[in-house]
Formats: structure tokens, sequence, C-alpha cells
């Protein structure tokens, strides 16, 4: 719980630096909150969705977008805004008194976000509730929701780990602090996006399919199951992927046990079939199963292939990797070459283990463990989902000759596997009796820290003048609620530092020179 408190403040901590509609199409996102809230329904057709209130802050802060979808930050990292030598921006007040017009709820633009609502109603309420205050205030409240969501993924990430790694080991804590603290995971989960509630979502997918293979079947994980997959479909669409996933899920569960006719198994397949039934009709009114049927339609093997050959992997290395660690300020900002080549040896590295533990399990006969499984499951279920992003960027490019525009973030949704891939790659590597093996290993989740810190301060030289502390700290205030001025951005800052070397550091180092707790993965 004390990492949780850590992570927590680290994710406030960000939430205070980062811009207002600086984080991943925020002002898009909001304009969806902001729709429902003044309307009470979702946006329909081509009907204009954009306060008046959001695109006159857009166009004073400079992130109002032309026509190709560029605004003033967009691949131009030395554009900064005007600031003043107090803790109220040039613009703030103006933004702030737009709150007050009759009109601001007049709507003179189409660009907000048409997603399905369920992280937005309960957004919408708040922003409701706080119709009084300034749009900073509004803002920066939703982004709070956003960080609560967050928290949650996180705790679930680590029951994921209790329940996969070996009982009393540190993988959980490392797994824990790998999620949670990966920069630019926290960067895209505290704006004001639904990706937070779908990162949250398919985290309990992933935990409860791994409880079900470990611990059993049971049918209250199966109706917990069942209902996490509903609420994904109504979160995003592209969670369609846990439908097919479903039946990966009943064939590891069901096939070893083809010979034991339980009650247990019976009800298992009944609650299965039902399920799959039940999401395909949903999804054959709501959308995303027509999506799947016009890409079976569509699918032309050999352009799939060439498009693959030629552009998918060169673009996932060139730029979905650099994207994952960190992309900033509208994709203009990233971190020096020397930190991404230091990414890159140490993913270099713990593939190579990986691929020897999987070696190690086929030499062994390992596969009948229920974590053997597990993990065997969670490798299927990256594969099916960034082939089901992959696929849908070659549908775009194929219909419209425009690729999708593939981000890092894409994957954060299934982040928990490729975190749990680098443990156990880094474990198989390193002798289990060597007594240097806890080091190594530990130096995972410090290398994670270290790059939080790099990616916040490449964060803050963007925006701000840090030539010195005052400075810095009149700089962040500026177009911030009053919750994040001065006094609670200090002080957020200084529990992050307490709490990261409190509850993280500290409990590691402690543990070091505790062989039991780094346990052999195979």
């Amino acid at each position: 719980m004390r990492t949780i408190i850590a992570i927590f403040l680290v994710g406030l901590l960000w939430l205070m630096v980062i811009p207002m509609w600086h984080t991943p199409d925020e002002q898009a996102h909001f304009g969806q909150v902001a729709f429902m809230a003044e309307m009470g329904r979702m946006a329909k057709g081509q009907e204009l969705d954009l306060t008046s209130e959001i695109y006159i802050s857009e166009v004073l802060l400079g992130t109002a977008r032309d026509e190709l979808g560029n605004n003033k930050f967009t691949f131009h990292p030395d554009y900064k805004l005007n600031y003043t030598e107090d803790t109220t921006g040039i613009y703030e007040a103006s933004i702030a008194a737009l709150a007050k017009r009759v009109d601001r709820n007049v709507f003179v633009k189409s660009e907000a976000t048409r997603y399905p609502p369920l992280y937005y109603t309960p957004a919408s309420i708040l922003y409701r509730l706080l119709g009084n205050q300034d749009l900073f205030v509004r803002v920066y409240a939703v982004r709070f929701w956003s960080l609560l969501l967050f928290i949650v993924n996180i705790y679930i990430v680590f029951r994921l780990g209790t329940t996969l790694f070996p009982t009393g080991s540190i993988y959980p804590f490392l797994l824990t602090v790998l999620v949670g603290l990966h920069p630019m995971m926290v960067f895209a989960n505290i704006g004001v996006t639904s990706d937070t509630l779908g990162n949250l979502l398919f985290s309990m997918f992933l935990f409860l399919c791994v409880h079900l293979i470990v611990q059993g079947i049971s049918v209250k994980k199966i109706i917990f199951l069942c209902l996490t997959i509903l609420l994904s479909l109504y979160s995003k669409p592209q969670f369609i992927v846990m439908v097919p996933l479903s039946v990966v899920l009943a064939a590891i569960l069901l096939f070893p046990r083809l010979t034991k006719r339980t009650i247990k198994r019976n009800v298992f397949i009944m609650i299965v079939i039902s399920l799959l039934s039940m999401g395909i009709l949903l999804f054959l009114r709501t959308g995303p199963a027509s999506t799947i049927y016009h890409v079976a339609q569509k699918f032309d093997f050999a352009s799939f292939m060439k498009f693959t050959r030629e552009y998918t992997f060169r673009h996932t290395i060139g730029e979905v990797l650099p994207w994952y660690w960190g992309i900033y300020d509208w994709l203009g900002v990233t971190y020096p070459r020397t930190v991404h080549r230091i990414i890159n040896r140490i993913l270099l590295v713990c593939a190579v283990g990986f691929i020897v533990w999987c070696l190690r399990i086929i030499r062994y006969g390992l596969h009948k463990d229920p974590r053997i499984q597990s993990v065997l499951f969670l490798i299927i279920t990256q594969v099916v989902f960034y082939a089901g992003i992959v696929t849908y960027d070659w549908l775009s490019w194929y219909t419209t000759t425009y690729p999708l525009g593939v981000q890092g973030r894409y994957l954060f949704p299934t982040m928990s596997i490729q975190m749990t891939a680098i443990i156990i790659g880094a474990s198989a590597l390193i002798s289990s009796g060597w007594r240097w093996r806890p080091v190594l290993i530990g130096t995972l989740p410090i290398f994670m820290i270290g790059l939080n810190i790099v990616a916040l301060f490449t964060v803050i030289r963007t925006y701000y003048d840090y030539t010195s502390l005052s400075t810095l700290i009149l700089r962040v205030s500026q177009y911030k609620p009053w919750f994040a001025k001065e006094f609670f951005f200090v002080a957020a800052g200084f529990a992050t530092i307490v709490s990261v070397g409190l509850f993280i550091i500290w409990p590691l180092v402690k543990r070091f020179n505790k062989k039991d707790m780094w346990p052999s993965l195979s």
C-alpha cells in the first residue's frame, strides 16, 4: 500500500506540472465531458460538440488545431508560452472569466471525441458539480478522476503480480514499480482521457484470467470476468479483442480437464458461451463487430504482408518504441538519444533472457505449471492485441491511403504483460545462486525511477524557465487552478521525493540481502 501511495504522489506531481491541453488529445476528451454535462447526452452525427469556452482557451494557449490537426506546439519544441513574473499567466484571468459568460456552452466546432460513455459519465457529473468554477478547476478536477483510476489500475497490477509470481517474492513489488513509474504511462493517465479507464479494465481482465488459471475456476470469478468484459466494451470499442481471448482462456482451463466432467466445468462452458453470444449480439448493434466484418471483407493478405514488411516493422522500431517510453509537447520532445540507447540495450538483454526462459520451460516440461500457463496466456494476449492494432493500421491505409498513426501508448493496456516479460527475462539470465542476483535484478525499478526523473525534468525544461527554484515555482503555477499553485506544488514535490525514498527505494535496498525473495522463475 505504501508503494501505491508513492506512485499516487508521483502522478499528482505530474498532474500539476503538465500544462492544460498537453496530455494526449485532452481538449477533445474534455470536449466530450463538457458536451455530455451541458446537453445530457452523447453528440450525434455532424453536430458541433466543442464549447466556445474550450475553443477560446485553446486559441489563447496555442493548442487550437488547424485543418491538418497541428497547432503552435506540434513538432515545434522551441515554442513556449509567454509567462509573467507572477503566479497568474497573461491570459489566465481571461480564460477564468469565460466561466461567467452566458455563451460559454455554445458549441462552435467539431473536435470532441465520440467514445463510449463509461468514463465520461462520472466525469460529466463532476463537471456539473463544479459548474460555477473556472475552466482550470474543472479540467484539473477531471484529471484527478483520471489519476484515481490510474492508481486503482496499479493496485490491480500488484494483485496480478501476487497471483503470477511465487508467494513471498519481491517480483510483485517490482512489477508494480515498473508499471506505476513508467513515465509515459503516468503522463498518458493523468490527463482527461478514457484511456485511464480502458487501461484499468484491461488490467482487471488480465488479473481475473490469471487468477482463474492459477487458483482455479469459481462462479464468482467468472461473473466478475463477464462484467469486466461488458464494462470494457462500453469504455473502448477495440476491447472486443477480449471475446476471442476468452476462448483462449477457456481452452487453457478446459483442455487439461477434459476427463473431469465437473459441475464447475459445465457451468464455465455455459457462461463462456453465453458471454460470447452476448458480446456478438451487443456489438452487431453498436459497431465494433461490424468493424471486424469490415476488416474480413476487405482483407487482402498480400497487401497486408507488404504493408507489414515495408511499414509496420520500421514504424514500430523507429517511432512506436521511442513514443512508448516518452513523447511530450505535442509529439515534439523526447529523451536524448543516449537515454534511448540505454533503454534499447536493456530491452535486448531482457528479450534474450525471456527466450532463454521459454527454452528452459520447453526443455524441462514445465508447461503444466499453472503460473507458466498464465504467462503463456499473457503472451498470446499481447500478440493478439498488437495484431489487432497492426491490422487496423493496415485497414486505415488500405481504405484511405493514410495509416492510423499508431503511438506507443496504444500498447499501455497490456503494459503489465510487457513488464512481466522484462522481469522474467532479467531473472532468467542470472543464476539463482549468484550473490549479486538481487542487486542486478533490483536495478530495474531503480532504472525506472531514474527514467521518471529524466522525463519529468525533460517536461519541465520544455515548458518552463528553471534557472532558479523560485522562478520555476512561479512558471509552473501559471494557468493552473488554486490547488496546483505555489504552496501546493511545492508540497506535492516534497512529498513525492520523501515517499519514493521511504516507500520504494529504502524497502528495495533492505531486501537486497534476502535471497529467498529473489527466487528463480523457472
